[in-house]
């Protein structure tokens, strides 16, 4: 088992220079957003309009089971059972919204802080990670001529 602490356990970090760092460099960025199952909202090869939108699922309405109740009392028992079913339905999703919303964030931090300062300044303007990465691929990933 190892820990931390471990010698034998190495944390490796790419700075993202120059394109020569560009595969290893994203390498580990897909690493850390497949971790947290992000890689579907983020990966530059995917057009922008193509990519799926991170959204919160609306919280069920108790008006959705009974027209125009305001109270779980309003509600039969058949009805409360379901909307209670899908309340709790609703609040695992919502958990889990806020994970990849959370991880979201950090990701789109961890990208500007692995890639050189002279390099800031293509992301300063770009809020999504998938805007940073697109932009960041255009300047400094390596052609297919220049990889050969």
């Amino acid at each position: 088992m190892t820990t931390e602490l471990d010698p034998a356990v190495t944390r490796v970090t790419v700075v993202l220079n120059r394109a020569d760092d560009w595969h290893k460099w994203l390498f580990i960025r897909k690493d850390t957003a497949q971790k947290n199952d992000l890689w579907k909202y983020v990966d530059p090869a995917t057009p922008a309009a193509d990519l799926p939108t991170l959204m919160a699922q609306p919280e069920p309405q108790l008006a959705d089971y009974h027209g125009g109740a305001t109270s779980i009392a309003q509600l039969t028992a058949a009805e409360l059972k379901l909307y209670q079913w899908e309340y709790k339905r609703w609040e695992r999703r919502d958990i889990e919204f806020e994970r990849h919303k959370k991880a979201l964030a950090e990701f789109n931090l961890d990208i500007s802080t692995t890639i050189a300062a002279k390099h800031l300044y293509l992301i300063e303007n770009k809020d999504t990670p998938h805007e940073r990465l697109t932009t960041l691929k255009k300047h400094l990933a390596p052609s297919d001529a220049t990889r050969q």
